[in-house]
C-alpha cells in the first residue's frame, strides 16, 4: 500500500496538462459547461479560481464558464433543474469533473444523468448532442468507469491526500513501545493477569511456538521494562484474524488495548487485507464495538464460554482530504 501526498503545485500541473490537451483537440471545442461531482469535484473548480492557478484562469477563461454541481443522494443524481437541463442541452462540450474515483459508479451515474437531461430537452429537436468529457485527478485501477482523462492511476489499496497544510503522522501509541515478541522474552517472569478469566492471555512459550512455525504474528506492549499487553493474529488470504488480545489488569485504563487494536488495523491495511475478524467474549464486545467492530451474527461456545464473531472491514475508498 502506498500513500501519496499531492500538493498545490502538483494539482496545478495535472490540471494545466489536462486543459492544454483539451485545447489541442480539433474534434471538440473547449468545455463551455463544468459539472463537478459533489464537494470533491467542486473543490477542484474552487482551486482553479484561486490565485495559485492564475495562469489557468487567464488562459482558459474558467471564471466565465457555467457551473452545474451534481449531487448524488441514495444512489441517484438529484437537483438538476429545468434551467440546468437547457444549459446542458445547448452546450458544445461538457466537462464532468471529480477529484478522485474509487469504484467509478458515481461518475458513471452522473454521466448517464447528463445524457438523460440532454435527451429530454432535445428529443423533438434535430440538434447534435454536446460532447461529454470526464476527468478525475486520481483514479483507482479497480474502477468500473474509466474517464476520458485522468491525472494519476493508483492501486486499489493505495491512498492519496490532497493539498494538506501538513503531511500527517500516524499516532499509534501514547507511551511505551509496541514490538515483536523476542526469544529472550521466554525467560520473562511477566505474566499478564486479566480481570476476566475467559480472556486469559496466551503464554510466552505458546506465542513463540506459533511464531516460529511461521503462522502467527505476535506483538507486545512494553512500558518501563514490563510487558503489559499482548496481541496475536494470523493472516489467511485477505483476512486477518485476531486470536488473542490481552492487557494486564494493573495497566487497564491506559488505552493499551486501543493502541494494539489500532496497530493491527494499520498492519492489516499495509498488507492489503479486506477485513479483520475475531471471537469476542461478552465482556469484550463493547470494547471492540467502540473500536469499529460489528457483530456478524455468528455465535459459538468455546470451552463452555459464549463467543461472538465480530469484524471490521478495511475501507480503501476514501482518500481525499483537502485543507
Amino acid at each position: 500500500m502506498h500513500t501519496y501526498h499531492i500538493g498545490v503545485e502538483e494539482v496545478r500541473q495535472y490540471l494545466l496538462d489536462f486543459f492544454e490537451k483539451i485545447q489541442e483537440r480539433k474534434d471538440i471545442v473547449f468545455p463551455d459547461v463544468f459539472c463537478p461531482i459533489g464537494e470533491s469535484g467542486l473543490k477542484l473548480i474552487e482551486l482553479l479560481q484561486k490565485k495559485e492557478f492564475g495562469s489557468l484562469l487567464e488562459k482558459f477563461s474558467i471564471n466565465k464558464t457555467p457551473l452545474i454541481k451534481l449531487v448524488l443522494k441514495d444512489g441517484s443524481v438529484v437537483g438538476i433543474s429545468e434551467e440546468d437541463k437547457n444549459i446542458l442541452a445547448n452546450a458544445k462540450t461538457i466537462l464532468l469533473i471529480d477529484s478522485a474515483i474509487h469504484r467509478g459508479s458515481s461518475m458513471h451515474k452522473c454521466y448517464r444523468a447528463i445524457e438523460s437531461a440532454i435527451s429530454k430537452v432535445l428529443q423533438s429537436e434535430e440538434k447534435s448532442k454536446p460532447n461529454i468529457v470526464a476527468y478525475s485527478l486520481v483514479m483507482k485501477r479497480s474502477a468500473v468507469f474509466v474517464p476520458n482523462y485522468v491525472g494519476m492511476i493508483m492501486d486499489s489499496h493505495d491512498r492519496a491526500y490532497f493539498l494538506l497544510d501538513k503531511i500527517p503522522s500516524r499516532p499509534i501509541i501514547k507511551h511505551g513501545i509496541v514490538r515483536v515478541l523476542e526469544e529472550d522474552d521466554l525467560s520473562r517472569q511477566d505474566i499478564i493477569k486479566t480481570e476476566t478469566p475467559q480472556m486469559k492471555a496466551p503464554t510466552w512459550g505458546d506465542c513463540w511456538y506459533s511464531m516460529i512455525t511461521g503462522k502467527a504474528y505476535v506483538y507486545v506492549h512494553e512500558f518501563q521494562g514490563k510487558i503489559d499487553g499482548v496481541l496475536r493474529f494470523f493472516i489467511n488470504g485477505d483476512s486477518l484474524f485476531i486470536d488473542s488480545l490481552a492487557v494486564d489488569k494493573d495497566s487497564q485504563g491506559q488505552k493499551i488495548g486501543g493502541a494494539l487494536v489500532h496497530w493491527v488495523r494499520c498492519f492489516a491495511r499495509s498488507t492489503r487485507c479486506s477485513r479483520i475478524h475475531l471471537l469476542a467474549v461478552e465482556d469484550a464486545v463493547t470494547f471492540y464495538d467502540k473500536s469499529g467492530y460489528k457483530k456478524t451474527g455468528r455465535k459459538m461456545i468455546l470451552d463452555g464460554v459464549k463467543h461472538f464473531e465480530m469484524e471490521r472491514k478495511i475501507i480503501y475508498d476514501y482518500w481525499s482530504t483537502f485543507r
